[in-house]
């Protein structure tokens, strides 16, 4: 287990609560070479009630194939994406991954006009 603070301010305006935004994770390592290398993804929701909240976004990482998974593991090389971004695709379930841990996370959530535009949260 490893414990940081990385703190983070977002402001948002929205009419509507459909496409709430969502957080993506990627978990990045500094091995002994210096070496950095991704470890694991994940998307949560953001909170869509005010105070405060605690997420847990469950990250994976891409399976190879055994050979692949042995080079990963033997040259400390863990299989990551190339090229385009596919934590916005829709085509996440078909990739073969695994577990990589959680991420907590504490927030607190603040919504303002949110009864002046007749928005309702829950």
């Amino acid at each position: 287990m490893h414990v940081w603070g990385h703190p983070f301010d977002l402001h948002l305006a929205t009419s509507n609560l459909m496409g709430w935004p969502k957080l993506t994770i990627r978990v990045w390592r500094l091995d002994l070479y210096e070496n950095i290398d991704i470890i694991g993804y994940g998307s949560c929701c953001l909170p869509n009630e005010p105070g405060a909240s605690e997420i847990v976004c469950e990250t994976w990482r891409p399976r190879g194939t055994p050979m692949q998974e042995s080079q990963a593991f033997f040259l400390e090389a863990p299989l990551r994406f190339t090229g385009a971004d596919v934590l916005s695709t829709n085509k996440l379930s078909y990739i073969n991954s695994q577990s990589s841990g959680r991420v907590h996370i504490y927030c607190e959530t603040i919504l303002k006009n949110f009864k002046a535009l007749g928005l309702k949260t829950n």
